[in-house]
């Protein structure tokens, strides 16, 4: 009988629960001791031959910051900080790299979790837009760009990912969920990408965003947020609050 991965910590009840409690506790103000902790949690599992630990931890954190959207920038950090000091003791010995030596420690969370996203991505451009299936892609969408932000992902998939927004059958099917995912993505990644060797591939994306502003059949709120990034590129990517703060000092 085929050996089948847990479900989420499920195998061990007390762990999963201090895992979920750890990922909710998670603030500005606890950050390193939190993080410390759900890493020291990890590096316990390395007697594991198939990390299933890990494995299982990656499936909560990703399914946690999904959806919670407005907190993905902290578990983009969390993320970070364990693929740096997850231990190399910590491996599955049927994931291999190219010389076939065991993929390990913070390599081997990266590739959990970036296979996790490409899957949910992939299925996300597939999907018909049921509130759910859209609010749930959208939250990838969010943080994927915060992952990238703390170079996690390449400029190379990143652009993949931006082109997905105009090319794939949600772009054709479900406009107004292609664009407020490109929006998405470029509020957080845009002044990353937007750099002299890559001006074609923004400007032609820009391009769309003209066509955007015009289309009558777009929706007035998802109108509204795609000037806001049309606006926010004219700004050098500088944040609306940001600009207003160094351009309109106080006057004491």
């Amino acid at each position: 009988m085929a050996h089948n991965r847990p479900t989420p910590l499920a195998s061990v009840d007390p762990t999963r629960r201090k895992a979920t409690s750890h990922l909710n506790k998670l603030a500005a103000s606890n950050f390193d001791s939190i993080s410390d902790q759900i890493i020291t949690m990890i590096n316990q599992s390395a007697e594991e031959d198939d990390s299933s630990t890990l494995c299982s931890f990656v499936r909560l954190l990703t399914e946690t910051a999904i959806s919670q959207p407005l907190r993905s920038e902290m578990y983009s950090r969390l993320s970070r900080k364990m693929m740096e000091e997850i231990s190399p003791t910590v491996h599955d010995n049927g994931i291999k790299n190219d010389k076939g030596n065991a993929i390990c420690g913070g390599q081997l969370f990266r590739k959990y979790f970036l296979s996790g996203l490409q899957v949910g991505f992939d299925r996300g451009l597939r999907l018909s837009g049921t509130e759910g299936t859209k609010e749930a892609f959208l939250g990838i969408m969010r943080l994927l760009s915060e992952i990238f932000a703390v170079r996690m992902l390449t400029e190379r998939i990143m652009h993949e990912c931006i082109k997905g927004c105009f090319t794939s059958p949600l772009a054709s099917r479900g406009a107004e969920t292609a664009i407020e995912a490109f929006c998405i993505l470029m509020e957080t990644a845009g002044s990353l990408l937007d750099t002299p060797k890559a001006i074609a591939h923004i400007d032609a994306y820009f391009a769309h965003i003209d066509d955007w502003i015009r289309d009558e059949t777009i929706p007035t709120r998802v109108q509204f947020m795609v000037q806001d990034i049309a606006d926010l590129r004219t700004r050098s990517w500088v944040p609306l609050r940001q600009s207003e703060t160094e351009y309109n000092p106080q006057v004491c």
